[in-house]
């Protein structure tokens, strides 16, 4: 029986071979001996998910249950991260809002082989589309469009999918295993969608988009103080890449939040897009340096009134912390932007994706590091500060 087994997973792989193209075009996927455990979990991860939809919504279930019970350096940070952007929630709540967002991570894991492998009728009936129009109507401007993706579980799912309707691009980072290399390169090209090496720079992924490319950007990681200031984000200072408004200032491109969360109910993908960002060269950034140095007693609604964009994303947020911003390694090429200019625009950054998490916090990528860099220049990471005693969560 289990030779039986192995040979019809051999002869899986062997019938989605030509599916598996590496991202060097032209050779083939990797099959020596030290690939067939990959190859098997593929296919194991494909069995299984074919299995009825209740089955497996019970099976992801019980094994995020499972998965709580592990005090693992992971779970401390998506621990902190829910304290820190969830204050109000008691902790059996954040614990059943931990317990939620594994059990949907594990489901959309089993998902995947219908995503990189369906066929296009069967991705096009599993997408779903929330706020089409907004996304509609900035291409119909003729400008570039440039995509603000939050991290979610579903996102790799959301955005392959959208390449059936859209011509999307963005960056890619190579896996260290080539398996999954090869598979995951392949389903993100095999409707349209164009992908450019990490390696190679911001240069080739511009020149596409002012060619008509929508360019699929995350802001929503905290990798470092270079390029980057201090904005708040669920009332908590997080360092922001100033990446996106330079880009979409020089471009001249719109900005249209995006975030994709898997529905359990009907085993479909929903694509939710959001209006348009206001410009991050708008008067309401541009003024920035001209009002009161001091923001402690500044209200949310202020804020609004300012940038034009809602902050309404849940009630523990109508209290960011508006002072203390401090600019953090940023480089600038040609004109010079003000640190305060660079902090309200990363502020409407962190609100839109905000307002993308409210839509369903339990799909988040909580797992992110999001605040790991600390304001106050220190390199230990605020999360082993916490760890430590050194730094309470509501201090982050």
């Amino acid at each position: 029986m289990r030779l039986a087994g192995l040979a019809v997973t051999i002869g899986l792989f062997s019938r989605q071979r030509h599916f598996f193209m590496t991202p060097t075009a032209g050779t083939q996927p990797p099959t020596g001996i030290n690939t067939w455990p990959t190859w098997v979990g593929l296919g194991l991860v494909r069995i299984i998910g074919s299995l009825p939809n209740q089955w497996l919504n019970a099976l992801c279930r019980g094994v995020a249950r499972l998965s709580l019970r592990h005090n693992s350096r992971q779970a401390r940070a998506i621990g902190i991260n829910l304290a820190a952007c969830f204050p109000d929630l008691t902790s059996v709540q954040r614990t059943a809002l931990h317990h939620q967002y594994l059990a949907a991570f594990y489901r959309v894991i089993l998902l995947s082989p219908r995503v990189w492998w369906g066929s296009e009728e069967v991705v096009k009936r599993m997408t779903r589309y929330r706020g089409r129009e907004h996304l509609d109507q900035a291409i119909d401007t003729g400008r570039p469009v440039i995509l603000l993706v939050s991290h979610t579980v579903a996102l790799d799912a959301g955005l392959i999918c959208m390449t059936r309707d859209y011509p999307l691009q963005g960056l890619y980072k190579s896996f260290k295993n080539p398996v999954l290399d090869a598979v995951v390169y392949r389903a993100r090209t095999r409707f349209g969608g164009q992908l450019t090496h990490r390696q190679a720079g911001l240069r080739p992924a511009v020149k596409a988009l002012k060619r008509g490319r929508i360019l699929s950007y995350f802001g929503d990681e905290d990798l470092g103080k270079t390029d980057a200031v201090f904005a708040p984000f669920f009332a908590h200072q997080k360092a922001t890449l100033t990446v996106l408004p330079r880009l979409a200032t020089n471009s001249d491109a719109l900005v249209v939040p995006m975030a994709s969360y898997y529905n359990a109910s009907d085993n479909t993908i929903e694509i939710n897009l959001l209006p348009a960002l206001p410009a991050f060269a708008d008067p309401g950034c541009q003024n920035a340096d001209r009002e009161d140095l001091d923001r402690k007693n500044r209200s949310r609604k202020d804020l609004d009134s300012n940038d034009g964009y809602r902050n309404d994303v849940s009630p523990q947020s109508s209290d960011h912390k508006a002072s203390g911003y401090k600019t953090a390694g940023h480089k600038t090429s040609g004109h010079k932007t003000s640190g305060r200019v660079l902090t309200r625009q990363a502020a409407m950054i962190n609100r839109a994706i905000e307002d993308t998490i409210a839509l369903c916090p339990e799909q988040y990528l909580w797992k992110l590091r999001l605040f790991k860099t600390c304001p106050t220049g220190q390199a230990l990471s605020r999360y082993l500060q916490i760890e430590r005693g050194q730094l309470k969560v509501e201090e982050l």
